[in-house]
C-alpha cells in the first residue's frame, strides 16, 4: 500500500477539518479512500481509538488504513449522507421514512450499548448531525472526534435541533420527522422526554447565535 502518492478527487463539507476523497494505489489497483487532515492531534487520537474499538466489535464504521502526522486515511463508503436522503424525502413530501429512522436509531443503540460497556460510562457522539451518517445498504457512523461522556438525551436533543433548522427551517415536515424520531428514541432508549426538550432548546439557542436565526 502506497499512500504517499495520491490524487484528490473531491473535497467534502467539513467545518472542523479538511476532508477529501482521494484516489491512490492499493495492492496494485486504484481505489478511493477518505483523507482526513486534523487540526487537533488529540481529537485525531480520540477518533482513531473509537473507530478501532467500534470496528473490532462489528459496528458499521469506516476502516482505518493509514495514519501519518495528523492525516488519517480511511475506507471510502460509497453512499449518500443521511442529510441527502432526508432532504430528498422532504422535497418529495414523502412520509416513507420510519424505517430510515429505525435504522439510524438501531446504529445509535449499538453505539451507546457498546461504548457504555467498554468505558463504564455513557459515551455520546457530542457533535451529532445528519451529515455524520452515511447510508450504503446500511447506516454507517463516520465522525467520532467529539465523543464524550454525557446523556443520550443530549445527543437526541441536539439531533432534533439540527433537524428542525436545516434549510428551510421549521417546516411542518421537519416538525413531524423530529417528533417521530423523539418518540421512537424515548421508547427505545427509555429516556426522559423533558430532558430531550431541554437539550433541544439549549442547542436551538446556540444555533440561533451561530446562524442568526429566529425561533
Amino acid at each position: 500500500m502506497n499512500f504517499d502518492n495520491f490524487e484528490i478527487v473531491d473535497k467534502f463539507k467539513s467545518k472542523k477539518n479538511d476532508v477529501f476523497k482521494i484516489l491512490c494505489n492499493f495492492y496494485g489497483e486504484k481505489n478511493f479512500f477518505v483523507l482526513k487532515r486534523f487540526l487537533d492531534s488529540d481529537k485525531m487520537n480520540k477518533e482513531i481509538q473509537i473507530l478501532k474499538e467500534l470496528k473490532n466489535n462489528h459496528l458499521k464504521v469506516p476502516e482505518i488504513f493509514h495514519v501519518k502526522n495528523n492525516n488519517l486515511i480511511m475506507e471510502f463508503i460509497d453512499g449518500k449522507t443521511f442529510l441527502d436522503i432526508f432532504e430528498e424525502l422532504e422535497k418529495s413530501n414523502s412520509s416513507d421514512y420510519k424505517n430510515l429512522i429505525d435504522n439510524l436509531l438501531h446504529w445509535l443503540e449499538n453505539f451507546y450499548t457498546f461504548t457504555k460497556i467498554k468505558f463504564d460510562k455513557q459515551i455520546i457522539l457530542g457533535d451529532i448531525h445528519l451529515r455524520n451518517f452515511l447510508f450504503s445498504k446500511e447506516i454507517y457512523g463516520i465522525d467520532f472526534e467529539d465523543t464524550k461522556f454525557g446523556t443520550i438525551e443530549e445527543d437526541i436533543g441536539k439531533l432534533c435541533a439540527f433537524i428542525l433548522t436545516y434549510d428551510p427551517s421549521w417546516t411542518t415536515w421537519k416538525k413531524t420527522f423530529s417528533e417521530i424520531l423523539t418518540n421512537k428514541s424515548i421508547k427505545l432508549f427509555k429516556i426522559d422526554e423533558n430532558l430531550i426538550i431541554l437539550e433541544t432548546q439549549k442547542e436551538l439557542n446556540e444555533i440561533e447565535k451561530r446562524r442568526n436565526l429566529k425561533k
